[in-house]
């Protein structure tokens, strides 16, 4: 899995279409190293991608460890209730 700044430069066409959306430059979000916490509600609002995929270091998903959930339930790499 891919998180983070990583995600969204894996995305073709995401920072050009994020950036003016968050009012500014794509070559700020070129720049980042990992997305700022300030900018990760927004982002997630502005995306859909849950915050603990934009920050994992900073946001755990809401059942807990992701690794530990797909280890004990498989669930097709699916997080749970979207079986």
């Amino acid at each position: 899995m891919i998180y983070g700044i990583h995600l969204i430069r894996a995305h073709r066409g995401l920072m050009s279409w994020l950036a003016p959306r968050l009012g500014i430059h794509v070559s700020t979000i070129s720049g980042w190293r990992q997305v700022p916490p300030e900018r990760v509600h927004e982002i997630e609002r502005l995306t859909g991608l849950p915050r603990y995929w934009i920050r994992p270091d900073l946001w755990a998903p809401p059942w807990g460890s992701e690794e530990g959930w797909f280890r004990m339930h498989g669930n097709g790499g699916l997080p749970p209730g979207e079986a």
